[in-house]
Protein backbone atom coordinates (compact mmCIF):
# COMPACT_ATOMS: atom_id res chain seq x y z
CA UNK A 1 0.00 0.00 0.00
CA UNK A 2 1.68 2.95 -1.33
CA UNK A 3 -1.08 5.28 -0.30
CA UNK A 4 -0.02 5.42 3.31
CA UNK A 5 3.57 6.56 2.80
CA UNK A 6 2.41 9.15 0.27
CA UNK A 7 -0.25 10.34 2.67
CA UNK A 8 2.33 10.68 5.47
CA UNK A 9 4.77 12.45 3.15
CA UNK A 10 2.10 14.97 2.21
CA UNK A 11 1.24 15.50 5.86
CA UNK A 12 4.90 16.10 6.70
CA UNK A 13 5.34 18.54 3.78
CA UNK A 14 2.17 20.40 4.81
CA UNK A 15 3.43 20.75 8.38
CA UNK A 16 6.72 22.17 7.15
CA UNK A 17 4.96 24.66 4.91
CA UNK A 18 2.61 25.70 7.72
CA UNK A 19 5.59 26.26 10.06
CA UNK A 20 7.33 28.38 7.44
CA UNK A 21 4.17 30.45 6.93
CA UNK A 22 3.95 31.13 10.66
CA UNK A 23 7.58 32.25 11.02
CA UNK A 24 7.80 36.09 11.32
CA UNK A 25 10.60 38.55 10.95
CA UNK A 26 11.14 41.00 13.79
CA UNK A 27 12.89 44.31 13.92
CA UNK A 28 13.25 46.97 16.62
CA UNK A 29 14.27 50.60 16.89
CA UNK A 30 15.79 52.48 19.82
CA UNK A 31 13.79 55.53 20.89
CA UNK A 32 15.20 58.28 23.09
CA UNK A 33 13.19 60.13 25.73
CA UNK A 34 14.13 63.27 27.61
CA UNK A 35 12.60 65.89 29.88
CA UNK A 36 13.81 69.28 31.04
CA UNK A 37 12.69 70.24 34.54
CA UNK A 38 12.42 74.02 34.92
CA UNK A 39 12.04 76.22 37.97
CA UNK A 40 8.52 77.45 38.56
CA UNK A 41 7.74 80.98 37.45
CA UNK A 42 9.50 83.71 39.34
CA UNK A 43 9.33 87.44 39.89
CA UNK A 44 12.12 89.86 40.65
CA UNK A 45 11.80 93.38 42.04
CA UNK A 46 13.55 95.87 39.75
CA UNK A 47 12.65 99.30 41.22
CA UNK A 48 10.76 100.71 44.21
CA UNK A 49 7.73 102.93 44.01
CA UNK A 50 9.13 106.47 44.20
CA UNK A 51 7.12 109.46 45.32
CA UNK A 52 8.68 112.87 44.86
CA UNK A 53 8.69 115.25 47.83
CA UNK A 54 5.37 117.05 48.08
CA UNK A 55 4.71 120.48 49.56
CA UNK A 56 1.65 120.44 51.76
CA UNK A 57 -1.08 122.68 50.30
CA UNK A 58 -2.14 125.77 52.25
CA UNK A 59 -5.73 124.53 52.24
CA UNK A 60 -7.67 121.56 50.90
CA UNK A 61 -5.66 118.69 49.45
CA UNK A 62 -3.78 117.67 46.36
CA UNK A 63 -2.88 114.35 44.84
CA UNK A 64 0.70 113.19 44.59
CA UNK A 65 1.58 110.63 41.94
CA UNK A 66 4.27 108.01 42.38
CA UNK A 67 6.75 106.88 39.76
CA UNK A 68 6.21 103.24 39.07
CA UNK A 69 7.75 100.28 40.81
CA UNK A 70 8.79 97.64 38.29
CA UNK A 71 9.05 93.88 38.34
CA UNK A 72 10.25 91.21 35.94
CA UNK A 73 8.11 88.09 35.80
CA UNK A 74 9.75 84.95 34.38
CA UNK A 75 7.94 81.88 33.08
CA UNK A 76 7.40 79.91 29.87
CA UNK A 77 6.11 81.06 26.48
CA UNK A 78 2.34 80.65 26.26
CA UNK A 79 1.98 80.39 30.05
CA UNK A 80 -0.58 82.64 31.75
CA UNK A 81 0.09 84.59 34.93
CA UNK A 82 -1.75 86.96 37.22
CA UNK A 83 -0.46 89.79 39.40
CA UNK A 84 -2.07 91.00 42.60
CA UNK A 85 -1.40 93.91 44.92
CA UNK A 86 -3.42 95.41 47.72
CA UNK A 87 -5.61 98.27 46.51
CA UNK A 88 -4.25 100.61 49.21
CA UNK A 89 -1.19 100.73 51.46
CA UNK A 90 -0.94 102.65 54.70
CA UNK A 91 2.12 104.89 54.94
CA UNK A 92 3.01 105.89 58.51
CA UNK A 93 5.05 108.98 59.46
CA UNK A 94 8.48 108.18 60.91
CA UNK A 95 8.42 109.02 64.63
CA UNK A 96 4.65 109.42 64.68
CA UNK A 97 1.33 107.69 64.20
CA UNK A 98 -0.01 109.83 61.35
CA UNK A 99 -1.01 107.91 58.22
CA UNK A 100 -1.59 108.55 54.53
CA UNK A 101 -3.28 106.01 52.25
CA UNK A 102 -1.41 105.17 49.04
CA UNK A 103 -3.64 103.80 46.27
CA UNK A 104 -1.90 101.26 44.00
CA UNK A 105 -2.49 100.85 40.26
CA UNK A 106 -0.82 97.78 38.66
CA UNK A 107 -0.17 98.11 34.90
CA UNK A 108 -1.89 94.75 34.40
CA UNK A 109 -3.43 92.06 36.56
CA UNK A 110 -3.26 89.18 34.06
CA UNK A 111 -1.04 88.33 31.14
CA UNK A 112 0.59 85.58 29.12
CA UNK A 113 4.22 85.18 28.17
CA UNK A 114 5.01 85.64 24.49
CA UNK A 115 7.45 83.46 22.60
CA UNK A 116 7.63 79.79 21.68
CA UNK A 117 5.53 77.53 23.90
CA UNK A 118 7.51 75.96 26.68
CA UNK A 119 10.57 78.19 26.18
CA UNK A 120 11.78 80.62 28.88
CA UNK A 121 10.17 84.06 28.58
CA UNK A 122 9.79 87.21 30.67
CA UNK A 123 7.45 90.17 31.02
CA UNK A 124 7.65 93.55 32.77
CA UNK A 125 4.96 94.64 35.20
CA UNK A 126 4.71 98.10 36.76
CA UNK A 127 2.80 99.34 39.77
CA UNK A 128 1.97 103.04 40.04
CA UNK A 129 0.48 104.86 42.97
CA UNK A 130 -1.26 108.02 44.03
CA UNK A 131 -2.05 109.56 47.40
CA UNK A 132 -3.83 112.60 48.74
CA UNK A 133 -1.82 115.15 50.74
CA UNK A 134 -4.03 117.41 52.82
CA UNK A 135 -3.35 120.83 54.34
CA UNK A 136 -3.37 119.28 57.82
CA UNK A 137 -0.81 116.53 57.01
CA UNK A 138 2.16 116.63 59.37
CA UNK A 139 5.53 117.18 57.77
CA UNK A 140 7.88 114.22 57.76
CA UNK A 141 8.76 111.02 55.95
CA UNK A 142 5.92 108.51 55.53
CA UNK A 143 6.80 104.87 54.84
CA UNK A 144 5.05 101.59 54.20
CA UNK A 145 5.40 98.26 52.47
CA UNK A 146 3.20 96.09 50.30
CA UNK A 147 3.37 92.68 48.66
CA UNK A 148 3.13 92.03 44.95
CA UNK A 149 2.20 88.44 44.18
CA UNK A 150 2.49 86.57 40.91
CA UNK A 151 0.46 83.40 40.36
CA UNK A 152 0.63 80.85 37.58
CA UNK A 153 -2.85 79.34 37.21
Amino acid sequence: MLVRPTFFAMLAAGALLAGAAQAQTRDSAVTNASITVLDPGQMSHDADLAIADVTRPAKGSKTATAEEASYTVVGLGGEAYSISTPSTVTLTRDGGAEEIKLTLHPSRTVGAFTGPAGQPASAKVEVQGSLPVSADAKTGVYKGQYDVTVAFP
